[in-house]
């Protein structure tokens, strides 16, 4: 006894002691762990069909939006706006050539106003068209030659012309048959509509 007395007096010990004590407390107050079991545990990601049926959904969703919008529908109609676009271009610089000489300018060959991408003059070198444009497709069109849009004028006097582009969609509110009396182009136009404009 007189020793147990004598080691309380070293305060390090009575630490040691007294922290083993609180400890042995400490774990009594912990709850049982079957407590724990009943905890639903955390998911940390997607089973494998919650994926599959992810990637069957977007499958679907981007079909949708192919059929919707059809992107050859939507490169035709944009092929076909600059088609248009490009006639009215060149009807104004066919005009001023009128305005300036009395009369429409002469084919260079047969269907072609000018070789496309080339400049529009007229006498005296007068420029009408730094750069006369050529079909989306360029040569590949199978229209006309080149790459260009179809020109016919009057053989007569050259007093009314016509321009024909070929148009890629045959759905086109803008599309008309080949004008009668315009002679005939190189090649063919596979959707059978043509974009014409002629003098005003």
């Amino acid at each position: 006894m007189e020793e147990k007395k004598v080691l309380w007096h070293y305060p390090a010990l009575r630490a040691i002691f007294s922290l083993r004590n609180n400890i042995k407390y400490s774990f009594r107050k912990i709850p049982s762990l079957k407590y724990f079991n009943t905890i639903a545990p955390l998911k940390g990601g997607f089973t494998l069909i919650e994926l599959l049926v992810v990637v069957g959904i977007l499958g679907i969703l981007s079909t949708m939006l192919i059929v919707v919008l059809n992107p050859a529908t939507v490169l035709g109609r944009s092929a076909d706006a600059r088609r248009k676009s490009d006639l009215r271009s060149i009807q104004g610089a066919l005009e001023l050539y009128r305005s300036d000489n009395g009369k429409y300018p002469t084919a260079a060959s047969s269907g072609i106003l000018v070789n496309c991408a080339g400049a529009f003059t007229g006498p005296g070198g007068q420029v009408y068209s730094q750069k006369i444009p050529c079909d989306p497709k360029g040569t590949s069109q199978a229209f006309n030659s080149g790459g260009n849009y179809y020109y016919y004028v009057d053989p007569t006097n050259q007093a009314y012309y016509y321009l024909v582009a070929c148009l890629q969609l045959s759905s086109d509110s803008d599309g008309v048959a080949f004008p009668a009396g315009a002679g005939a182009p190189s090649g063919s136009c596979a959707s059978g509509k043509y974009f014409v404009t002629q003098n005003p």
